[in-house]
């Protein structure tokens, strides 16, 4: 059991036109009234808060723009005025809320800050999930709280914890609201997947967060039992297409929709001037397809979506991905674990084949939740679902499989460059064999470019996929 204090400010002394005349010595929830240039408000609305201050001169208050308080009187002369706020609002978030005014003496301007206190509470990931290894784990997470953090697993076991402050508005107050980083020691799992339960209790008892962490198991390929098929659902874009956020928008429709048995799979292409979000090998894939313009979809490597208003497009989709699931059982099933150790991103992959066959075996970084500009989207458009790099060869690599035998895959590479966030980011992968389908969904546009996708899975960042069934 681990326990957690929160580090109290001390009371400091006013330089300047305005001199502190009193300062409220804190306790482990309370802060000083007054410090430095800095007014600190409780996270109440029924209660108002004077402070006493000594001027030089004549003064004013200006430049107020919060509507959450208001300071009066706005202005007076020399010698000691109560200054006496209201508050009219409470604070919901888990950091401070700042506001601030500028008090000008005798002509002389000083910016002030007003800080009001957090609501008491936590921001931890509801799931994370680790490999069957051995391992050490870090469980990242943010609090503006004392805790204690406890666990019903006996095979995890609670180590350090460690926190980083950042600094409000005023560049002097540190924050309440910390991310704090929790190390676990992770014993081996041989067996099944397990469930543990991480408990963040906050001191007073009224306040806590739980996380369950998930470990991998062995996986063992149970051939008797239908595998659960998924569907690639490929989209070619670019950032400077204004139609663009249309197929998007159904792309996002159908994967909610099929309730993610169809994955997409992003590919950026550049159509003129820059393309920050650009693949490098879009112009291989858009010639495999032959592709003549963005958005121009794809599922499972033999059917093409064109784009149409979003309900429509969406509507084709999610009935290729049906089809598939109905009319093209999976030979193949992929599980696996992926892990980020500061520098590389390896991937540890298990791929169970009911026939024996020749296949391509595709690895892709992928990224989502990157914002940025997009034509017909805006500057702050959310882009996801992105393939940011591989690891095999960009078309896949060929493997061959034996008939009810699981095969074992590693693969590694750096952290490109172009990654905004590795918290974003996640592992597809799909195994296709040489062929084709046709089948009868309207608008979809048959043809044979190949490629037939038999089975495909993401895995989450630090965590794993297992072996999925359809009963």
């Amino acid at each position: 059991m681990t326990k957690i204090r929160t580090i109290i400010l001390s009371c400091a002394c006013l330089l300047g036109m305005a001199a502190m005349t009193s300062c409220t010595e804190g306790g482990d929830d309370q802060q000083p009234t007054l410090v430095g240039s800095s007014f600190f408000l409780p996270n109440s609305t029924e209660e108002t808060v004077t402070v006493t201050m000594d001027f030089d001169g004549a003064w004013q208050i200006s430049n107020n723009t919060s509507t959450w308080f208001s300071v009066s009187p706005l202005s007076g002369e020399a010698g000691s005025t109560d200054l006496t706020f209201t508050i009219f609002e409470t604070n919901p978030d888990l950091s401070e809320r700042v506001g601030g005014f500028v008090i000008e003496v005798d002509g002389v301007g000083t910016q002030y800050y007003v800080i009001q206190d957090v609501t008491p509470g936590f921001n931890a990931p509801e799931n994370a999930s680790v490999s069957g290894s051995e391992q050490e784990f870090v469980l990242n997470f943010y609090s503006n709280i004392e805790f204690e953090a406890t666990t019903d697993a006996d095979w995890i076991t609670i180590g350090d914890i460690a926190y980083e402050v950042s600094t409000l508005a005023d560049g002097v107050t540190e924050s309440k609201y910390r991310a704090y980083s929790i190390n676990l020691s992770i014993a081996a799992n041989d067996g099944e997947v397990r469930d543990g339960v991480i408990t963040l209790t906050g001191n007073d008892d009224s306040t806590s967060a739980t996380v369950t962490l998930s470990q991998m198991g062995e996986l063992v390929a149970d051939f008797s039992r239908t595998f659960y098929r998924r569907s690639l659902g490929m989209r070619f874009t670019a950032t400077t297409c204004g139609w663009c956020p249309l197929m998007s928008e159904a792309l996002h429709m159908a994967y909610e929709e099929t309730e993610g048995r169809l994955v997409p799979f992003t590919i950026y292409g550049i159509m003129a001037g820059s393309d920050w979000m650009i693949y490098d090998h879009w112009l291989e894939w858009l010639n495999k397809f032959r592709i003549e313009g963005f958005p121009t979809g794809n599922v499972n490597g033999y059917a093409q979506v064109n784009n149409n208003d979003s309900s429509v497009t969406s509507q084709i989709f999610t009935g290729l991905t049906e089809e598939a699931a109905a009319q093209l059982p999976a030979n193949t099933v992929i599980g696996g674990s992926a892990s980020y150790d500061g520098s590389n991103i390896n991937v540890n992959l298990s791929v169970a084949s009911k026939e024996a066959g020749s296949y391509i075996l595709g690895i892709f970084l992928m990224e989502s939740n990157i914002i940025g500009n997009q034509s017909g989207g805006g500057a702050n458009y959310q882009h996801d679902f992105v393939v940011k790099d591989e690891f095999t060869d960009y078309m896949g690599d060929e493997i061959s499989l034996s008939a009810e035998s699981v095969k074992e895959f590693n693969y590694s590479i750096a952290v490109p460059s172009n990654i905004e966030n590795i918290d974003n980011c996640y592992i597809c992968v799909w195994t296709a064999e040489e062929g084709t389908y046709s089948g009868s969904v309207g608008y979809a546009i048959y043809a044979d470019y190949g490629m037939l996708v038999d089975n495909v899975v993401t895995i989450p960042m630090n965590g794993f996929a297992i072996f999925d069934y359809e009963d």
